[in-house]
């Protein structure tokens, strides 16, 4: 006599506390869009089945949370580099960094676990109601039984061991679990994140659904969780750099405050020549410049000075721009914490960040290459660019705004540019802007004599000298040095006796804590790092 089947899906599936921590997460693999389950690990992080690597990724809430697009920043992926030739026998985990924080409340997220699985735990599948209509997404429970490992390994050979094998029960005997446990799905014993169900090779319901354990990964987890934060540290030392274009402000970049009314950043167009016209690529003109900080405040500019007048940015030429803004940054009482020039390049062990601040305010964890493994990847570059890429084998969905900044140690070591180049997944090129200090100086001050530079090079005390120097040797600087807060040509040391002449180490230079108006020197150079601008005196710069 056969054996009976349940028919009642109110016996296989129920509510669930853990809906709002569902999300469908859509990535675009090759040319087509791809669409899973995800579980929301924290206000930032998403983990996920890892079926490919993706070009992008987005997630949108499941049935409880209201609408939204949640833009994925980057993506990492477990066991990348594993030499198995058939990865959907591997754990497959995908830990997707979003650009914006998600909404869940945190009691609603579920936790790693602390200890591995155990056969005896009472585990369900979160997934899709499949009998859901009017295309409404329901998030529920669902029941499962664990195949051996011993067992599932034969019927898939040479399976990784850390991979979990799934079914159905038995007493749902027509249930395909290859359809009800969707990819991506998350796997919870005793209300603890355990797996995440895997991509589905085989749909024959006499085969297992794959799992990925949690346990074993859950410091690979944890580690790229704590790549992204959204502290304020630095926060009003960046700003959004743009264009008014047809009464539309259009943000293109970003940069880095040196001063009240002195951005650095990559590359924009001189807006003060006179009969010079500049467009977008789509040709709409461009009648002004600006700068955006403190979420909402615009200041316009036109003046500015670029390191090199580069037609359209290139991988053979450096880019950097420094602009004289028509009036000073306010944030009313709220002193300015500067951030010092790095004095070098970063060490092997230095935490290095990109920070961006549009259109979320976003700092990211990051490695800095070493110059030869730099120049092996992006090897048709200039030999002084340096580069980047996420920690722990990550990649980032696209390009950031050109000019952001990224700080190692506290101290600014540079910007990174944009530029039309086939990527894949390659490294990403950035300015040392702290080789360039001399050049910023002086640019600085050829903006302008009521230039006040409040640059600072990481790792001098405040008793010592201040202020920068212009004249360079190899080794030294001969300065002059006056009294009060009179402009020099050299240097600037605190009010006190009339000083002669010192010799102090070239390149060495530091001012006050915060931007203040007690500090002149008029010793510093404004400078400008190109963007992608095509110059043409018959018609409109485009860029």
């Amino acid at each position: 006599m056969g054996r009976k089947c349940a028919q009642d899906l109110a016996n296989f599936q129920g509510r669930t506390s853990f809906a709002e921590s569902i999300v469908l997460v859509h990535c675009k693999v090759s040319k087509r869009m791809t669409r899973q389950f995800g579980v929301i690990l924290s206000q930032d992080a998403i983990l996920t089945a890892n079926t490919a690597m993706a070009s992008e990724c987005y997630a949108t809430y499941s049935d409880t949370i209201d609408g939204g697009i949640v833009e994925g920043l980057m993506e990492a992926s477990y066991n990348s580099s594993s030499p198995f030739k058939h990865l959907w026998k591997l754990p497959q985990l995908k830990i997707i960094l979003t650009k914006q924080p998600l909404k869940i409340a945190s009691e609603r997220i579920p936790v790693l676990p602390k200890e591995p699985y155990k056969e005896n735990d009472t585990c369900v599948v979160v997934s899709l109601d499949r009998s859901a209509t009017n295309h409404t997404f329901k998030i529920v429970e669902k029941q499962v039984n664990f195949i051996k490992w011993n067992e599932c390994e034969r019927i898939l050979s040479s399976l990784h061991q850390n991979v979990l094998c799934l079914q159905a029960p038995k007493i749902f005997c027509n249930m395909n679990h290859h359809k009800e446990y969707i990819e991506g799905s998350p796997l919870l014993c005793n209300g603890i994140l355990t797996g995440i169900v895997g991509e589905i090779i085989i749909n024959d319901i006499t085969y297992p659904t794959q799992c990925a354990k949690i346990y074993e990964a859950r410091q690979w987890i944890k580690s790229n969780m704590e790549l992204i934060s959204r502290d304020n540290a630095f926060e009003r030392n960046i700003v959004a750099v743009g264009y008014l274009v047809e009464n539309k402000s259009i943000i293109t970049s970003l940069g880095i405050l040196l001063a009240k009314n002195r951005i650095l950043t990559s590359n924009v167009p001189d807006l003060s020549r006179k009969r010079k016209n500049y467009s977008l690529k789509s040709g709409e003109l461009i009648s002004d410049g600006f700068i955006e900080y403190n979420k909402n405040k615009q200041i316009n500019w036109k003046k500015m000075k670029s390191f090199k007048n580069i037609l359209s940015p290139n991988v053979s030429e450096l880019q950097m721009t420094i602009i004289k803004l028509k009036s000073n940054i306010d944030y009313g009482s709220r002193p300015i914490k500067k951030i010092p020039m790095a004095r070098r390049k970063p060490t092997k062990n230095a935490t290095c960040t990109l920070i961006s601040t549009y259109p979320y305010w976003i700092k990211l964890e990051i490695d800095v290459l070493n110059r030869i493994d730099c120049l092996e990847e992006l090897y048709e570059f200039d030999h002084n660019y340096m580069c980047i890429r996420p920690k722990y084998g990550g990649k980032l969905y696209e390009n950031l705004y050109t000019g952001t900044p990224v700080i190692c140690d506290g101290a600014l070591i540079g910007l990174i540019v944009q530029i039309d180049y086939s990527w894949e997944n390659k490294p990403i090129p950035m300015v040392p802007v702290y080789k360039y200090k001399q050049w910023i100086r002086k640019t600085m001050e050829e903006l302008g004599a009521n230039a006040k530079p409040e640059i600072t090079v990481q790792g001098r005390g405040k008793d010592e000298i201040q202020g920068l120097s212009s004249f360079t040797m190899p080794q030294l600087s001969l300065v002059k040095i006056f009294t009060g807060v009179s402009t020099i040509s050299s240097i600037l040391t605190p009010p006190g006796p009339i000083t002669t002449q010192l010799l102090v180490p070239a390149n060495d230079f530091l001012g006050s804590d915060t931007i203040s108006d007690r500090s002149v020197v008029n010793s510093i150079s404004e400078f400008n790092f190109t963007r992608p601008i095509c110059i043409s005196d018959e018609s409109p710069t485009i860029f």
